[in-house]
């Protein structure tokens, strides 16, 4: 989802290609939402039926048939689970959605509960239209409150959460599979000239077999169309009859895949390795890692049978398609032609991903990886629009490696990962995959692997408040650390137990860790690292000097630091330091606007919306600014 302001977001994409009926469940649509307006609350719609029936595609249509009805936009959100930590996977997605209201990742909630405040007052007098694909839990919708006459939250999902969504507000919509004459309109339109060759006795028998959901009558009219041996296909079609697929729902989409998946010949083993994929996304660089050097064209051809869409470079698989290939890998690949293929997708974005990590800043890393490949050859935003671009497939090759026993992998990606979450703050992503990270070095046994992995899960333990959770990594990374004899490791892991004793209020225990790190930069750190790390702990201690009511002494810590990032391209650092000593000099009674202003000017450059907010609230308490910025950061309602 895209992250900017000004016009409003436009998620859903245009009407199905092939399309037809459903214009009693649209007109049901359209009664309800015209009832709840008139009553002044907002629209809940639950469009149920099996999957495959096309739910979906319906509220597009009934959104495309009137637009004006939501002139504030449109936003749809992918669901689906059950997920390792639901909270973790709901937070994600409302993460997607104040993006597309405006509010960049850096600057959203840590968590999911303030997330949702912050949708209720982003959304607020907004006639919005919101759409949840796939909900597999009823609890998954209590994330997504919209509270505006006019505004509407359509989900779908099957009728076995009907009941309990009804008590959740929402009105049913239920969709069922196409009629006879229905099928044969939509089998008509995806053959095209084709279909007048065919006796409509073959038509019929087609969709019969088929059944009455639009996923499966797509999938096999697009093989139909496509394929140069209908009647061969017409013929399996006509042996297996009713037998070939089940009654009804899921049933009947697997066995529109068989037959679909029968019919691909050589094109079964693309398919089956597309299934391997860690995601629905992919380009053909990560396409040519699975199937080799012939990918763009074995594409083109699951494009062309509809089992893929393409759109700017970028290539799609249905969710359904994709859950279908995988189960086939996994069932029809060799042991060793599976581990082979999955170490290729894996190896693809490890590398991909180091060496646009290194692209971003010369931290110390511990992965071997980072020795042997160099950075990659583009700037920095390049770097990071592949890594934002990837963010999907990148975690999920974290699940595929730890999963499937790649260790070493799953630790190197989870490091390379760090300067993407630490930089838009992907809080979800970051603690899911480093806990992932962290038992994989755990496994292996290198203690460089779990200094790394412990240290940058209780970073994100300690962004969103998790004090407890950060501490025990941070005492896993000193251990590993001292083990493995890193200097930096064992400082960091100091430094940030003063932090985390700062941020519980203990003032005395802070000192003391910070202590503890001091002494540790001088006889641990390598030399060359020394002075950023004395202006780092300096700025830290400045901090607990000013809030314990000793900011002289913090002024003198203050501008040795400032002295030191005013040398480097460090403005967050230089804007953090300017802040604390304009602070200071106001605790002292002396003018302080000038490095108030100075930190205004440097977080409003690096686009720090929340930093900049505490500043201004400093230097300009009554500042319209203040109240542009908390709308947009979603902590008051606009209006």
């Amino acid at each position: 989802m895209a992250e900017q302001q000004g016009d409003p977001p436009s998620e859903l994409p245009a009407n199905a290609a092939w399309f037809v009926n459903r214009e009693r469940h649209r007109q049901t649509m359209s009664t309800l939402y015209e009832q709840e307006l008139a009553a002044g609350r907002p629209t809940f719609l639950a469009v149920c039926g099996p999957d495959g029936a096309g739910r979906f595609s319906a509220i597009v249509k009934w959104f495309r048939d009137t637009p004006g009805r939501f002139p504030d936009g449109q936003i749809h959100v992918r669901l689906g689970g059950p997920q390792r930590d639901e909270i973790a996977a709901v937070g994600a997605k409302l993460g997607e959605v104040l993006s597309a209201l405006g509010l960049p990742s850096k600057d959203q909630p840590a968590t999911a509960e303030e997330r949702r405040k912050a949708l209720l007052n982003l959304s607020a007098g907004k006639r919005l239209l919101l759409v949840l694909e796939n909900v597999t839990s009823t609890g998954q919708v209590d994330w997504f409150p919209l509270a505006t006459p006019g505004a509407t939250v359509a989900v779908t999902t099957t009728r076995l959460l009907a009941p309990g969504l009804i008590g959740r507000g929402y009105r049913p919509v239920e969709i069922d599979g196409l009629a006879m004459p229905h099928r044969l309109d939509l089998f008509r339109q995806l053959l095209g000239p084709k279909a007048a060759a065919l006796a409509p006795e073959q038509l019929a028998t087609v969709a019969r077999s088929v059944g009455g959901l639009p996923l499966p009558l797509r999938v096999v009219g697009a093989q139909l169309a496509a394929s140069r041996r209908v009647a061969k296909v017409l013929a399996r079609i006509e042996e297996q009859g009713l037998a070939a697929v089940a009654a009804e729902g899921r049933d009947e989409v697997q066995a529109s895949f068989d037959l679909t998946y029968s019919g691909l010949g050589e094109l079964q083993v693309a398919y089956r390795r597309l299934g391997l994929h860690p995601g629905l996304e992919l380009d053909l660089a990560a396409a040519t890692a699975l199937l080799g050097e012939d990918a763009e064209e074995l594409l083109a051809e699951l494009v062309d049978l509809a089992l893929l869409t393409e759109q700017d470079g970028r290539y799609r698989l249905d969710e359904l398609v994709w859950r279908d290939a995988a189960a086939r890998a996994l069932a029809e690949e060799g042991f060793r032609e599976l581990g082979q293929v999955l170490g290729w997708i894996i190896e693809h974005y490890l590398h991909g991903a180091v060496t646009r990590d290194k692209v971003l800043s010369d931290r110390p890393r511990s992965g071997p990886l980072f020795t042997e490949l160099a950075p990659a050859r583009v700037s920095r935003a390049e770097a990071l629009a592949w890594l934002s671009g990837h963010r999907d497939a990148l975690r999920g090759t974290v699940r595929l490696a730890e999963q499937h026993g790649f260790d070493a992998a799953a630790w190197q990606l989870c490091e390379a990962l760090w300067g993407l979450y630490h930089l838009h703050g992907h809080y979800d992503d970051w603690i899911e995959t480093h806990q992932l990270g962290l038992a994989a070095a755990r496994r292996l046994g290198v203690d460089a692997a779990i200094m790394r992995m412990a240290g940058q899960l209780g970073s994100a333990h300690f962004a969103v408040g998790e004090l407890a959770a950060a501490d025990e990594c941070f005492a896993e990374q000193h251990e590993a650390a001292a083990r493995y004899g890193d200097g930096s490791g064992q400082q960091s892991a100091l430094e940030w137990r003063g932090k985390i004793a700062a941020k519980r209020g203990d003032a005395e225990e802070a000192a003391a860790w910070f202590e503890k790190s001091w002494r540790a930069t001088e006889t641990l750190v390598p030399e060359p690292a020394r002075p950023r790390t004395y202006a780092i702990l300096r700025l830290q201690r400045a901090r607990l000097l000013r809030s314990t009511g000793r900011p002289a002494e913090a002024v003198e810590l203050l501008l040795a630091a400032a002295a030191h990032f005013a040398g480097t391209a460090e403005t967050d650092n230089q804007a953090k330091v300017a802040m604390e000593l304009g602070l200071a000099r106001r605790a002292l009674g002396e003018p302080a606007t000038a490095e108030l202003r100075r930190a205004t000017e440097l977080f409003r450059a690096d686009g720090s919306l929340r930093s900049l907010l505490a500043v201004l609230r400093e230097l300009e308490p009554d500042s319209q600014e203040i109240v542009q910025l908390e709308i947009s950061l979603g902590l008051r309602p606009a209006g």
